[in-house]
């Protein structure tokens, strides 16, 4: 993201303040003044436009905070740019140069995830910034790189933050440690690895239990054949025992029939007429 305007509309000891930074060659530049002039009012201002102007604020010593202003012109790495302007507020803030208000999701995509601690430690140095970061190195002695670390920062106490995260990190895990997250974590990782390894099967015997399902397999295949085969005939040998009944009553009348019926030449005469 590059700043190629920051106007001072309202803000701190500015009214209609406008400064222009023009890219050139080198595009590089440098703003000075003298003590009191308001170099920190116009760092003050540029964070307020890119985050916010703060809830408790020393700039509204001139203009009530309603009425507090600063606006810009960013460019982002693509060339496109935009105007935008901040007001104080709990809620859209961020605002076009009429005074719509803007989504905040614009200006994010030009700060690229750079949070406001973070422009304040590395963008935005200011003279207090410096001096702590000054005393930080000299309370450090000897110790250069994380003096000039902590400096960076803003003079962050470094010293305190390692053992803060060092005492975090032993309530993780220590590697004879069995309380700690980790530690717990692992053990029971190993304990249930125990099992699983002690109710795994080798691969041996799992081929020959699965030879064995097959061969078992194929004889309950076969025994449900002959079951089926032997269901049949069942059923067929029933009906026969249930139809020996009426084959032997059909027999008994047929054999009935056959005895009393008259021969054939005695049908003959009984048809033949008498003459007396």
């Amino acid at each position: 993201m590059r700043i190629d305007e920051l106007e001072l509309r309202s803000y701190g000891p500015f009214t209609g303040f406008k400064i222009v930074l023009p890219q050139k060659d080198m595009d590089f530049h440098v703003i000075y003044g003298r003590n009191e002039a308001g170099k920190s009012s116009a760092l003050r201002a540029l964070k307020s436009l890119l985050f916010g102007i703060p809830h408790h604020t020393s700039d509204n010593f001139l203009h009530e905070s309603a009425k507090l202003r600063v606006a810009g012109y960013l460019r982002s790495s693509d060339g496109s740019g935009i105007a935008l302007m901040r007001r104080k507020g709990t809620k859209n803030t961020l605002l076009d140069l009429n005074e719509n208000p803007i989504d905040e999701l614009v200006i994010k995509r030009f700060l690229q995830g750079v949070s406001e601690e973070m422009f304040e430690a590395f963008f935005g140095i200011s003279h207090d910034t410096l001096s702590s970061g000054s005393q930080s190195i000299l309370s450090e002695g000897g110790d250069v790189g994380r003096s000039l670390f902590s400096a960076g920062m803003g003079g962050i106490d470094l010293k305190a933050l390692i053992t803060e995260l060092e005492n975090e990190a032993k309530g993780i895990f220590l590697p004879q440690g069995k309380n700690q997250i980790l530690n717990k974590a692992l053990s029971e990782y190993a304990e249930i690895k125990k099992l699983l390894q002690s109710e795994a099967l080798p691969g041996r015997r799992w081929l020959e239990l699965n030879e064995e399902m097959k061969k078992v397999s194929g004889e309950r295949e076969d025994l449900l054949k002959r079951i089926g085969d032997a269901s049949r005939e069942k059923n067929r040998l029933t009906r026969l025992m249930q139809a020996l009944p009426d084959v032997a009553l059909m027999e008994k009348a047929m054999a009935c029939l056959l005895y009393t019926s008259p021969s054939p030449r005695d049908s003959r005469a009984s048809r033949m007429p008498s003459y007396a």
